[in-house]
């Protein structure tokens, strides 16, 4: 595992709006990807000034912020701060209760 620094993990939380606006939060090969409660609370110029942070966008519903290749250590980071359960990409598509 690479170093994490846990002050990003939470200061990430912070910026995406807190862990209340985090639906799910799953990953791919080099992003992290937020289905997020109120979108409009997370603070993406912000976020992008985090110093693993490479860029951030919404696509498809997904709030997903670009951390490359060690991306699944952030991940595991994240999970354990929030308290999320792993889930799997169909699972991250939509948050609970939206059809």
């Amino acid at each position: 595992m690479s170093k994490i620094n846990q002050t990003d993990i939470d200061r990430l939380i912070e910026l995406v709006g807190g862990r209340g606006n985090i639906a799910t939060v799953s990953h791919c090969i080099t992003r992290l990807r937020f289905v997020l409660n109120q979108p409009a609370n997370a603070r993406p110029k912000e976020i992008e000034q985090l110093p693993m942070v490479k860029g951030c966008f919404t696509n498809a519903g997904q709030f997903q912020v670009v951390i490359g290749t060690n991306v699944g250590d952030y991940y595991q980071a994240l999970i354990a701060s929030t308290g999320q359960a792993q889930v799997d990409k169909e699972q991250v598509k939509k948050p609970p209760g939206r059809i």
